[in-house]
Order: structure tokens, then sequence, then C-alpha cells
């Protein structure tokens, strides 16, 4: 999966690069959705190789796995909350709405942490 990730992030930015006259800055919040779901795919393969191999999980890279995650998922839906607010599109700016969308991007990505710790935990 890394590398259908990795060809899809060559992909978009080749087509940023060739509409360069047409982007808007929510293009930018897709690649980076893009790149961190590319490396949580590389971390999730890494983490199970070495738990298939030795059996054991290693705390750091687990705790690392789960925190990237859940960093991806907040990513995604902030960048749904962005598209549904019409940033990009209909507003260039959100300052109105840039602390409500900061706590909320921020408790759902302590909810979602430990949510991932607890499955992860009942897991092993």
């Amino acid at each position: 999966m890394f590398f259908v990730y990795f060809v899809v992030v060559v992909g978009w930015l080749r087509l940023m690069r060739i509409h360069s006259d047409n982007k808007v800055s929510i293009h930018y919040y897709f690649l980076g959705l893009l790149v961190v779901t590319c490396i949580e795919c590389m971390f999730n393969y890494v983490e199970y190789d070495i738990y298939n191999t030795s059996g054991k999980r290693l705390l750091p890279l687990t705790i690392f796995s789960v925190f990237f995650s859940a960093f991806r998922e907040t990513l995604a839906r902030l960048l749904c909350l962005l598209i549904s607010l019409g940033y990009g599109i209909v507003m260039n700016v959100l300052n109105r709405y840039r602390t409500k969308i900061g706590l909320l991007s921020f408790l759902f990505l302590v909810a979602n942490s430990i949510n991932q710790a607890c499955f992860y935990i009942n897991q092993y």
C-alpha cells in the first residue's frame, strides 16, 4: 500500500504542477494528507513486520504509530471540516473560526489517540 500511496502523491504533485495557475490552498492540505497517509502506511508495515518476526511490540514504535494514525485521521476530519465551511473556494481566510477549528481538531486528536491506544492495548 505504501507504493500505491507514493504513486498517488507523485501523481498529485504532477497535477499540481500542471495546473499551478488554478491551485487553491486546500490542494496543499490534500497533499499533506496524502503524504501523512503514505508515512503512516510505512510505519504500520514496519510495526507489524517487527511484531511478526519477534512476537513483541516495541513500545516507542507503537506509540508513534498510534499517534501518527490519530494525526492522519484528525487531518482528514479537519480537511472535511474546511471543505464543508467553504474554505479555499468561498472563503480564503478562516479568522473567525480559527480557534474553534483548532480546539475541535485538538480534542479529536486526543480522543482518537486514546481510542487507538485502547485498541492496541486490547489487541496485545
